[in-house]
């Protein structure tokens, strides 16, 4: 269902029935570069690429398995990523059919996937094997950079909007963790909430404020500003 918003009311736009009927889809992510397209997964194992322009699927990606998490590219308009419950991560262009990369290293179903915008070429994904990985597509055979330190499934990914090489990640078992991946370091272990942690999201304006949602009923804000304080400098500055 694609709906317009506006304060007060919506209205549904139009609906389309983009995967097999019964099946639940699980995730959907519209094209920042791209605005006519949005791509959705499903358990019917596919990942289908939606035309908004059309009000149809103009392309339609099948997995092995159940797909859940998707994501596409910040500045190339045709590259999106999906995470499987076979535990690949797979990158795709919507102008060809087939897969552009399989990336192996996670041991359980990924659930999540997430692109950098400030390091065009870095991808991360979270899995039910409860560690986080850092891809760089442009050597996918040399694997991914392994974030350890959750106990339970990874489900919430988010990247710094102006710190690199800062990524935060949440999972089931109750924590926020602030990450250096370059040195795989965890910089802060956040354990307010309850239960399993689903989602993280930033301020637009405010870099340093985020928000976290959880099974436990609450949506929390809380803020990095003391972890930016206690850096040297020269941890701050990216390095070729």
């Amino acid at each position: 269902i694609v709906m317009e918003c506006s304060p007060g009311r919506g209205k549904v736009v139009f609906a389309l029935q983009a995967h097999e009927a019964g099946k639940p889809s699980f995730r959907c992510a519209w094209n920042p570069v791209t605005p006519d397209f949005v791509v959705s997964t499903s358990s019917d194992c596919t990942a289908c690429v939606i035309d908004v322009s059309q009000q149809a699927v103009v392309r339609r990606y099948s997995h092995p398995k159940p797909v859940f998490g998707c994501d596409w590219h910040k500045t190339n308009g045709s590259l999106f990523a999906t995470g499987c419950q076979d535990s690949v991560v797979r990158v795709f262009d919507r102008t060809q059919d087939g897969v552009l990369h399989s990336l192996y290293g996670h041991s359980e179903k990924v659930f999540n996937v997430s692109w950098s915008e400030l390091l065009p070429h870095m991808l991360m994904s979270g899995s039910d094997d409860t560690n986080v990985h850092i891809w760089d597509i442009t050597q996918p055979a040399q694997g991914a950079v392994v974030l350890r330190g959750h106990t339970q499934n990874v489900r919430a990914l988010i990247w710094h909007s102006e710190i690199p090489w800062m990524v935060i990640t949440g999972s089931w078992d109750s924590t926020i963790r602030v990450w250096d991946y370059r040195n795989q370091r965890c910089l802060r272990v956040v354990a307010d909430h309850h239960a399993d942690v689903y989602g993280l999201g930033s301020h637009p304006e405010r870099p340093f404020l985020f928000a976290s949602s959880s099974r436990d009923n609450t949506i929390r804000q809380w803020r990095l500003d003391d972890i930016i304080a206690d850096l040297p400098v020269s941890t701050l500055v990216l390095g070729d």
